[in-house]
């Protein structure tokens, strides 16, 4: 059974999850997860399906640091895909964490993106 739309998992890092989605309403949800694919924390809608996306979305971001690495151009704070429909970010939270998001394809990237790295910064000062 999905959640209800702008649904939040409770933990310590709900209430910075719930503020990013406020702050912007063209992000449609958020998961925090451990690198080995905990889920922490979730936000917004139809969170069931972001919680098995997010399992891939850290596989990504490890190819995306390794091809960094390769490429001598250093370390990857962010990974950020356009879509047909939507935008996809996943961002590095600390050493150990990632946070996966979506956005609706209408969204202001340099908002979304702006507000998922206060996000990222916030969550990194929490446990």
């Amino acid at each position: 059974m999905s959640a209800s739309p702008r649904a939040t998992t409770r933990s310590p890092a709900s209430p910075i999850l719930e503020e990013a989605l406020h702050r912007t309403p063209d992000i449609e949800g958020m998961v925090l997860l451990q690198a080995k694919g905990e889920v922490l924390a979730v936000a917004g809608a139809h969170t069931d399906k972001r919680r098995q996306l997010a399992s891939f979305a850290v596989g990504v971001f490890e190819l995306s640091t390794r091809l960094a690495t390769e490429s001598g151009r250093g370390d990857v704070e962010f990974h950020l895909m356009r879509t047909d429909d939507g935008h996809m970010a996943i961002h590095q939270v600390g050493e150990d964490r990632f946070l996966f998001s979506l956005a609706a394809a209408e969204a202001p990237l340099g908002l979304v993106t702006h507000d998922l790295g206060w996000c990222a910064d916030r969550l990194s000062r929490t446990r």
